[in-house]
């Protein structure tokens, strides 16, 4: 769900550039070219948090993947992936409020994006919380750092 929360919004915002720009403030014919520029960055933003969400989600997110010269295969830093989630979950909460006033002020385009705005920064938050507990875990429940073998794999003795 975390990852999904920010499609509609980046779809919407992607529509920018085109001559069919959705929930553009003031109107189509009101965009200039900085504003068409900002809708595309802040589309591919969303879309890259999105796919930043799954990596807390799944766990090709424990460890650097092989395109990655001097870091594949290791295991990504917990605070790494927490703290800027983290961050960004608080955003979205705060910004969620507005962005269904902004809904309701500009027309059906963003209606859209701010349907699964008051569930994007929960989710997130939960999905960064769950990423930090299932990361932090093992550490507790046998007293070792894990290595990116053990990361995925049960415990020695654990039920399946």
């Amino acid at each position: 769900m975390a990852a999904l929360c920010p499609m509609p919004y980046a779809v919407i915002r992607l529509t920018w550039p085109t001559p069919w720009p959705q929930g553009a403030p003031g109107g189509p014919d009101s965009i200039g070219d900085g504003v068409r520029a900002s809708g595309i960055l802040l589309g591919l933003a969303a879309l890259g948090g999105a796919v930043l969400t799954l990596g807390l989600i799944s766990r090709r997110g424990d460890v650097f993947p092989a395109r990655r010269p001097g870091l594949r295969g290791r295991l990504v830093p917990v605070l790494a992936a927490v703290v800027p989630a983290a961050l960004v979950a608080t955003v979205l909460c705060a910004s969620s409020i507005s962005m269904i006033m902004m809904s309701t002020r500009d027309g059906a385009g963003w209606l859209v994006a701010a349907i699964p705005a008051p569930l994007w920064g929960p989710t997130l938050g939960l999905a960064t919380y769950a990423y930090y507990r299932r990361r932090t875990d093992h550490r507790r429940r046998t007293g070792t750092e894990p290595t990116s073998r053990s990361i995925g794999r049960p415990a020695p003795g654990a039920r399946r």
